[in-house]
């Protein structure tokens, strides 16, 4: 009997050990920012970058500090339109992403006369952090990001746009108590779990 009990507490600790490890080994290779330190992240995609847009309308780059215990450096670039205008779009890029990318939304909405703010995530682009959350961080700092324009400018009138994990981003920010300033949440490609009530025995 003690034997048996040997074995069993030997063979759920080697499993117990291997998950944690593996699992640690998965999150470092997901969710590890690739980021280098005080260093711009290497676009990777350019499909989506406006490189005339960009040389025609360069950005203001601002800078703020996370309101959490991390208190890290978190990085946007703002289009201020030519013609003075309280409509703001917030433009959120995805997983491994990063701001420049998202250009050619930005022109987009510069077009329809929107000013354009679109900050770099967590451990993306010249923001600091070392790990990726999903949006789940991004969404506080998105918030805070929201709160530093509308003290800029209270009339601002806000968009937020986000794809992929930007989309996720936003989606976790509605639920979190927004300013009026807020007037619409676009979400495009946001990653979501659904779960069936249904299918449970």
């Amino acid at each position: 009997m003690k034997k048996k009990i040997l074995v069993t507490v030997a063979v759920t600790g080697l499993a117990a050990t291997t998950y944690l490890v593996m699992g640690n080994i998965f999150y470092g290779i997901a969710l590890k920012s690739k980021r280098k330190k005080g260093s711009e992240q290497e676009i990777t995609d350019t499909r989506h970058v406006d490189n005339r847009f960009l040389a025609k309308n360069p950005p203001i780059e601002k800078f703020i500090h996370s309101a959490d215990n991390a208190n890290l450096e978190l990085h946007a670039a703002a289009y201020h339109h030519t013609e003075r205008t309280h409509k703001w779009v917030i433009v959120l890029h995805g997983y491994t992403s990063h701001n420049r990318e998202m250009t050619q939304w930005v022109h987009g909405f510069y077009e329809k006369g929107f000013n354009v703010l679109t900050p770099d995530l967590r451990g993306h682009g010249l923001s600091e952090g070392k790990y990726i959350g999903m949006g789940w961080h991004d969404r506080l700092d998105i918030l805070s990001w929201i709160n530093t324009l509308v003290s800029e400018d209270p009339e601002a009138e806000i968009i937020l746009f986000g794809m992929s994990m930007g989309g996720a981003t936003v989606m976790m920010l509605a639920g979190e108590d927004l300013p009026n300033n807020v007037k619409v949440i676009i979400e495009d490609s946001g990653p979501f779990f659904r779960f069936d009530f249904n299918a449970m025995p």
